[in-house]
């Protein structure tokens, strides 16, 4: 998946870089590319693509005197002699980019468009794409032909031509049409469960000294408040687009992201027939930068936005604020007993938060959530409860993190001591779903529906 994402970012940042190509050429009288070499004539044929005509090619070494029938000039000749309205496209490998400006470019002069090697790498897969979706549709084809004319794949029937042509025309890229491909020439059979049921039981402790768990919890919140400066968005959802240098891209994707978390709630409610009282209040905890509070703001009266790390928190007042949103008031968390100054609410919910913490917090922050819990109030949270080889033991704990570099930790708790303690809660488990959120293909992760009794 980690994959998927990184070359649909790519594939953005290349319509990106290929407009601001386009305008910059477009910009200027005259234009030249930098550089004869595979960069040079992917760039002349992608230009002549857009019907934008270039004045001619600068190399730093002149061996021949043509490329495409166009002019080829020594850098140390020509560049001298060019007025302001010239814009050269360095259309190199990086490592040339960076001698080439130092040596030869005077931005004062003229002004030049770097190329990315990403921009030409896309370049090779777009230009595949036509032949590829044709290649796909000749094997939908013969698949539809054959013995697997009308067999379900997931529930649901694909070989048909009309599903064909919606495929191929809502999935564009290459990675997508590879994985429809796939999924359509598996066998429904294939598809295993998470676990087997052979799987050894995991030790875990759960120690409840109130002076320890809050030593754990600033141990955790170190982390946090720290990846909350550098590298905040990536904290939340660990993927490359989101590096605050590719946010400026990707902010609205990445708040765009909780609207269907927030819709899967909903319908959990409603497929165990729970209605909303009027006046909804709701914390979202460990709400970081507000990727899920600004959609919960839309379904309740009021939100309280609570996390451990003020730097998360800040960013999330700036951007729900510039939203326009003002039913969500945030909190930060400094020791656990600040959960019980939280106001009383209807619900709270909470996703890929508690997995960071290790287990005895895990459950002391359920019970204090609990605790906040209006009679009849709803909790709607995920935490992973199998983990292959994983384990706490509290003493070993305690002497990893005194010597390790602080991580995004990842933490389970068995799900035989998680009802336990909802039998010591009072509460009533409605419904338990396995979910994807750890992306540990083994282990398995859930997300449970409480109600305060």
């Amino acid at each position: 998946m980690m994959i998927q994402e990184k070359f649909d970012f790519e594939v953005e940042c290349f319509h990106k870089t290929k407009d601001e190509l386009i305008a910059f050429c477009r910009h200027f009288n005259q234009v030249f590319l930098y550089g004869t070499g595979e960069y040079g004539k992917q760039c002349f044929s992608f230009l002549t693509k857009h019907n934008i005509a270039i004045k001619g090619f600068i190399v730093t070494h002149k061996q021949e005197s043509e490329c495409f029938g166009l002019p080829i000039f020594a850098a140390e000749e020509i560049i001298p002699s060019l007025t302001p309205q010239t814009g050269i496209v360095l259309s190199l490998k990086k490592t040339f980019r960076d001698e080439i400006r130092s040596k030869f470019i005077n931005t004062d002069t003229v002004k030049i468009f770097e190329m990315e090697d990403s921009f030409f790498a896309h370049c090779a897969w777009i230009s595949k794409i036509g032949e590829f979706q044709k290649f796909i549709a000749e094997a939908f084809t013969k698949i539809k032909a054959g013995c697997l004319e009308k067999e379900i794949i997931a529930g649901r029937d694909l070989i048909t031509d009309l599903a064909i042509k919606r495929e191929l025309a809502n999935n564009p890229t290459i990675f997508h049409l590879i994985n429809l491909f796939i999924s359509l020439t598996k066998h429904k059979a294939t598809i295993k469960p998470i676990l087997t049921g052979f799987e050894p039981p995991m030790k875990v402790e759960l120690s409840q000294d109130p002076s320890l768990n809050q030593y754990l919890l600033e141990h955790v919140q170190i982390y946090w408040k720290g990846i909350g400066v550098k590298e905040p968005y990536w904290s939340v959802l660990t993927a490359e687009k989101f590096f605050i240098d590719n946010i400026q891209y990707t902010k609205k994707e990445f708040y765009n992201s909780g609207k269907g978390d927030v819709e899967k709630f909903l319908v959990t409610l409603e497929r165990n027939n729970i209605r909303l009282a009027n006046n909804r209040t709701c914390i979202d905890f460990g709400c970081g930068l507000g990727r899920l509070t600004i959609w919960l703001t839309r379904n309740f009266d009021k939100v309280y936005g609570c996390d451990i790390s003020d730097s998360h928190l800040e960013i999330a007042k700036q951007n729900l604020g510039g939203s326009g949103i003002f039913n969500a008031e945030f909190f930060q968390l400094q020791e656990l007993n600040d959960i019980e100054r939280l106001p009383k609410v209807d619900v709270f919910f909470s996703l890929i938060v508690l997995q960071h913490n290790p287990p005895p917090i895990m459950l002391k922050m359920l019970e204090k959530l609990i605790g906040r819990l209006n009679t009849g109030g709803i909790g709607y949270f995920q935490i992973p409860t199998y983990r292959h080889k994983y384990q706490f033991i509290l003493e070993d704990y305690l002497a990893a993190t005194s010597n390790e570099e602080k991580r995004m930790e990842m933490h389970c708790i068995p799900q035989l001591e998680l009802f336990r303690f909802f039998e010591m809660q009072k509460v009533t488990v409605l419904e338990v779903m396995e979910d994807t959120y750890t992306g540990d293909q083994t282990g398995r992760s859930n997300t449970f529906l409480i109600q305060k009794n």
